[in-house]
Formats: structure tokens, C-alpha cells, sequence
């Protein structure tokens, strides 16, 4: 099951361990999906946000 992240400060930790990065839009919000070996981990964040977090992403990001 993935587990949904509410605290945007454990997210460098995740990114750091994240092998991909899945983006979804979804009307006024963006979910964001990180896969690393053990689990999925996914955030809803305001659109302005996720462009923020995307800029610090390093992994490779797929947009669907």
C-alpha cells in the first residue's frame, strides 16, 4: 500500500532514496508519487508547490 505523506520536511529524506518520480495533475492540485525500493509514497500539493519541489528533483520524473 502506499503510505501518503502529510509533513513536506520528510520529503528531502524521501527524494533522496526515490528511484522515480510519477506526476499527476488532478484539477487545482498536483499529486506527487515516489517510488523507492521497499514502498510508494505520494503528496497532494497546490500547483505552485509542486513546481517548487519539482526544482529539486534529481530523479528521473514522468508526467501522466
Amino acid at each position: 500500500m502506499p503510505e501518503e505523506i502529510k509533513d513536506i520536511s520528510k520529503l528531502d529524506d524521501i527524494i533522496a532514496r526515490a528511484t522515480e518520480c510519477r506526476v499527476k495533475r488532478v484539477g487545482d492540485e498536483v499529486k506527487l508519487k515516489f517510488r523507492t525500493k521497499h514502498k510508494l509514497y505520494t503528496i497532494k500539493v497546490p500547483v505552485n508547490e509542486a513546481e517548487a519541489i519539482r526544482a529539486r528533483i534529481t530523479i528521473p520524473i514522468v508526467d501522466y
